[in-house]
């Protein structure tokens, strides 16, 4: 009798060691392909307790995504997710989560500005959330002073975008030289820059004794090309 007790024992021992696993991590691998997250890091945090999931020592966790949250990446997500140990389900769940999407990038120390050139703002390298900053986050390796803040950033801020410019060096009202190039002919004359522009940029000009408005790709602080028609310096 002691026998076939020990036997039965044995029969219905697991094989080996089952852990319960720690799913957020394989979760928020899912997540970060299906959502196609390639700059910063994506850290989640479940509003509800994840379910729990026996894995034999030397088993696979995999988790699927089965449906990506409605609206994409977002500070609050729900999610639906299967679970599979080895090459057997363990059921399918709906997640609902807390999301931060890490980056490093320029964030104000000082009050920004308005119209400084980037090389003499007081901004700094951080790694912080930018999940909620749908204009994205300014790109730039370096501050040069070819750019400049367009508007007063506050100290915290993120630079986007929509903070930057190339820094202008035609001005609304200056008189340029507007260049016009024909085949060996070379025309100079004085012109009037109705906006301002980077080098690169194309502005409206006018002809100061003809009044006559026409266009220009602005080379330097003094100079703009003019492409050649025959009232151009009419």
């Amino acid at each position: 009798m002691k026998k076939i007790f020990t036997l039965i024992l044995l029969a219905s021992a697991p094989a080996s060691f089952a852990a319960l696993a720690d799913l957020q991590p394989a979760i928020t691998a899912a997540l970060t392909e299906e959502l196609e997250v390639n700059e910063g890091e994506l850290v989640i945090t479940s509003v509800r307790p994840l379910p729990k999931v026996e894995v034999p020592e030397g088993f696979p966790l995999t988790v699927k995504i089965t449906q990506a949250p409605a609206g994409g990446l977002g500070a609050f997500m729900t999610v639906k997710y299967s679970v599979i140990v080895g090459n057997q389900s363990r059921g399918e769940h709906t997640g609902f989560f807390k999301a931060a999407l890490l980056r490093e990038v320029w964030v104000a120390t000082k009050l920004c500005n308005r119209l400084a050139a980037l090389d003499q703002v007081p901004l700094k390298r951080k790694k912080v959330d930018v999940i909620n900053l749908r204009t994205g986050v300014w790109e730039g390796d370096k501050l040069t002073d070819d750019l400049q803040i367009i508007q007063a950033v506050p100290p915290g801020t993120v630079l986007q975008p929509r903070h930057v410019r190339r820094r202008p060096v035609v001005l609304r009202n200056q008189t340029v030289q507007a260049v016009i190039r024909h085949k060996s002919l070379l025309i100079r004359l004085p012109v009037v820059a109705l906006e301002e522009g980077a080098p690169g940029d194309v502005i409206r000009l006018r002809n100061p004794k003809s009044y006559k408005e026409i266009q220009g790709t602005v080379v330097n602080s003094e100079t703009v090309s003019v492409k050649f028609n025959s009232s151009a310096g009419k």
